[in-house]
């Protein structure tokens, strides 16, 4: 098993949490290649890891200790901001 480290921020952090999902955003772009390749490293029963970005007066932390569940990744090519349905671009 390997571990692997998510940055979120306050505001992503519940879309991850109530998904119950792992995933990478590159702003307004459609694919980043490198951070998608990041992603897909993530197998059945990985850890993951959730780093808060630091906010204002608030130190960086991280949050959590989780098992991935399958291997199933939601990347389709052209419909990358659509699966899964959240108001967030993903790649």
């Amino acid at each position: 098993m390997r571990g692997h480290v998510f940055v979120v921020n306050e505001e992503t952090l519940p879309l991850h949490l109530e998904h119950q999902f792992v995933g990478v955003s590159a702003g307004k772009r459609d694919t980043y290649i490198s951070l998608l390749a990041d992603t897909l490293r993530v197998k059945q029963d990985d850890f993951v890891f959730f780093y808060i970005e630091s906010k204002g007066i608030h130190k960086g932390r991280f949050f959590g200790v989780f098992q991935a569940v399958d291997n199933v990744v939601y990347h389709v090519q052209g419909r990358d901001a659509f699966k899964p349905n959240l108001p967030v671009k993903l790649i």
